[in-house]
């Protein structure tokens, strides 16, 4: 069936209608062109391995060797040849949304699979998945740490991602929700652990680290979580942890 289903019948009929004998003569009542200047000059079309050939061709002259320095999370990595195998596999896709777990069992299974190797990992009680970006997933963490705890304010190291930070701003604009950030230290690249944790009152719900933070840098963080743990906010409930997948 095609795009717009009118027959050469009805075409005539609205021709008519228009007074024009044919769609050039209506383009020109209309003051418009049959087609952009730039594509008048565009070349032929090519067939699909042409167009790959020269893709490829166009690619290779960019500077793929040398090392990336944008930071802020965006990074060189190495996906194994695995993972193309096994997310092609029918059992973990279907024609459904992740929003309809009843038709989507084969998403649900690779959410779960990963979820168990992120805890494995990383030792921590949970992990979240199925979220659209680490801003979304920290959001969501924070208001998980707020219904838990009952408290309304979420401590959060200047080492995070300024995207991350700005969109949980957003997010929590018009809720009951108190953010303090806490910059980073004299290094410029770190968190300022000590000033995370005295900024920790009996109104805390959660305080937000990144790892590797914004910068790349991994911070050592188990000397600063025994210390949060010995202040103990009263009345005390231990720190939610969450893994930020970037």
């Amino acid at each position: 069936m095609p795009y717009i289903p009118n027959t050469d019948a009805d075409r005539k009929e609205m021709l008519e209608a228009a007074d024009c004998k044919s769609i050039a003569e209506l383009w020109q009542k209309a003051h418009i062109r049959t087609a952009p200047p730039a594509l008048e000059n565009m070349p032929a079309g090519m067939s699909e391995y042409e167009v790959t050939r020269h893709l490829s061709s166009l690619a290779s002259q960019n500077a793929i060797h040398l090392v990336n320095f944008v930071g802020s999370g965006y990074y060189d990595h190495l996906i194994p040849a695995a993972v193309g195998t096994m997310v092609g596999r029918s059992e973990f896709y279907t024609a459904y949304t992740p929003y309809q777990p009843e038709a989507s069992q084969g998403t649900l299974q690779a959410i779960y699979e990963y979820q168990s190797a992120i805890c494995r990992l990383t030792s921590l009680p949970m992990s979240n998945a199925s979220l659209y970006d680490g801003g979304t997933a920290l959001f969501e963490a924070i208001m998980m740490a707020v219904r838990i705890t009952n408290r309304r304010q979420a401590v959060i190291s200047g080492a995070v991602s300024p995207i991350f930070r700005e969109m949980i701003r957003c997010y929590s604009s018009n809720l009951d929700i108190e953010l303090i950030v806490v910059p980073v230290n004299d290094s410029k690249t770190d968190s300022s652990q000590s000033a995370l944790v005295d900024a920790v009152t009996d109104k805390t719900a959660c305080v937000i680290v990144q790892y590797p933070n914004v910068f790349g840098t991994v911070e050592e963080w188990t000397e600063t979580v025994e210390r949060y743990m010995r202040k103990k906010p009263s009345p005390f409930v231990p720190p939610i942890r969450s893994h930020l997948q970037c």
